[in-house]
């Protein structure tokens, strides 16, 4: 008879002792998966932050080489108006552009959508070497082809991040999403003022810079011809191909 509480009592200390270890087991699984999602939490946020901010710094650098040659087509290229029109044909294009990003942005995702436009942003680029009816009527296309990708394409990039990223940062998708989007249009709204002061350096070494003789009042508003030496205006162009063909790479 006494082997039996024996057995009993024995019985209920190690059925005790399972449940120790269970819980313990249980505790010490629920701390690896809290400690496996904070590292996991962390490794996102830095992902994301990655991808907006490099997205943000390829707009800036992008519009820094574009605009500052753009804003200068009028005064450089006046041969029959060629500046001028080439400008129209460029927003022509991205007007057109519009209508065909959605079919890209399906075929290959919306980073390299935002890749090929940079790719008519550098046509452009390169084809001002020579600027002639010939040359940057058709860079002005593939530069505006390439510009409703870009926009297009990028701000959906970024929605997309602040949507994927709001659980886990706790914060309510629109204001993860005005936040990304405003780094973004920063980015773009700081480009403006380097790429024109980069290129307004180029009419310093021209000969009649400042020279009242040569302004003329013919037409609408004020008519500047300038003889800009061609070393110059090589270096400027070719300083923002070089900037473009970087920031081809993958952000």
């Amino acid at each position: 008879m006494a082997y039996k509480p024996l057995s009993i009592a024995a019985t209920d200390e190690i059925a005790f002792g399972e449940d120790d270890h269970t819980k313990e087991g249980e505790a010490a699984i629920e701390t690896s998966a809290e400690a496996t999602h904070t590292r996991c939490g962390s490794s996102s946020v830095r992902n994301a932050n990655k991808n907006v901010y490099g997205l943000a710094f390829c707009f800036f650098t992008n519009s820094c080489a574009y605009l500052g040659l753009q804003n200068i087509q009028s005064s450089i290229n006046m041969d029959a108006g060629l500046g001028l029109v080439s400008l129209a044909v460029l927003y022509v294009g991205y007007m057109a552009s519009a209508i065909c990003t959605v079919g890209i942005v399906k075929s290959v995702g919306s980073r390299y959508t935002v890749i090929l436009g940079l790719v008519g942003y550098l046509v452009y680029m390169v084809l001002n070497y020579y600027p002639s009816w010939y040359t940057l009527i058709p860079g002005s296309l593939a530069a505006g082809f390439g510009t409703g990708p870009i926009w297009i394409a990028g701000n959906c990039h970024v929605i997309a991040i602040a949507e994927r990223m709001a659980p886990i940062l706790k914060e309510r998708k629109e204001v993860l999403i005005a936040k990304y989007l405003g780094v973004l249009y920063l980015a773009y709204q700081l480009s403006t003022p380097p790429g024109n002061i980069a290129s307004s350096l180029i009419f310093l070494f021209t000969e009649d810079y400042g020279n009242s003789s040569n302004v003329t009042t013919a037409g609408c508003g004020l008519l500047r011809s300038f003889s800009i030496e061609p070393v110059y205006f090589y270096v400027l162009v070719s300083l923002y191909v070089f900037i473009q063909t970087e920031r081809l790479r993958p952000w």
